[in-house]
């Protein structure tokens, strides 16, 4: 049984008929979940366990199982993320030299696109002066931004899709930080750890990820006497 690399976090309140709900982001779908199911930690995850592992409802007797079992099996596949407080971040490194980042879906590019305000602007901007760095909240959600070396432009990958940039910064962040079904076709898998090399020209995204680079004659034009 392969398990699937997904998302959980919660994001919106609400109450029905005397209950509370929070929405979560499984596999691409909102789907409403009663908070109460969070007083009875078992069964909210036999419940996530059968989002992750099989979501064929007729399989959850699968996972009756003890809260041990369900919890070694379920945790390394989920993040709950609520209201992002800067207190819980803190930058873990440098983007000077190669680092890696835990295996997971991740937004590549521009993150001003994609990222959520309250990451971008309270979290990057606000508490870290868009200062270039690996940063990691207390879920173990990363990002990471460099800025480029000639600012706003555009670069191109391997693959020949353009990136363009337009907050003179390219990066990478986990999707759990980025607004649901935002850009996902910059949205790339990564089974093992993610190996990043950023050098303000060249942005190298690996194993299996984009290597993306500075467009032919982008920012040569004020050399030019």
């Amino acid at each position: 049984m392969s398990a699937k690399k997904i998302v959980v976090p919660t994001k919106k309140v609400k109450e029905v008929d005397g209950k509370t709900f929070f929405e979560v982001w499984f596999d691409t779908k909102w789907n409403d979940v009663n908070r109460d199911l969070m007083k009875n930690k078992k069964n909210i995850l036999e419940m996530l366990a059968t989002k992750v592992f099989h979501p064929d409802s007729e399989n959850v007797k699968k996972f009756k199982q003890k809260k041990a079992d369900l919890v070694e099996m379920v945790t390394p596949h989920i993040i709950f993320l609520e209201k992002e407080n800067p207190d819980d971040w803190k930058c873990v490194g440098n983007v000077n030299r190669s680092f890696k980042l835990p295996p997971g879906r991740y937004y590549i590019g521009d993150l001003c696109y994609a990222m959520k305000d309250e990451v971008y602007d309270t979290i990057w901007c606000s508490k870290f002066g868009t200062d270039d760095g690996i940063y990691m909240n207390i879920h173990g959600a990363h990002f990471a931004m460099r800025a480029t070396e000639f600012g706003d432009g555009m670069f191109v990958s391997d693959y020949g899709k353009d990136y363009p940039v337009d907050s003179g910064c390219i990066g990478i962040a986990h999707e759990s930080l980025c607004i649901p079904g935002k850009e996902e076709d910059n949205m790339w898998v990564f089974e093992r750890e993610v190996q990043c090399n950023f050098n303000g020209r060249t942005y190298n995204f690996g194993p299996g990820g984009p290597y993306i680079e500075e467009k032919e004659d982008y920012g040569d034009g004020d050399d030019d006497e």
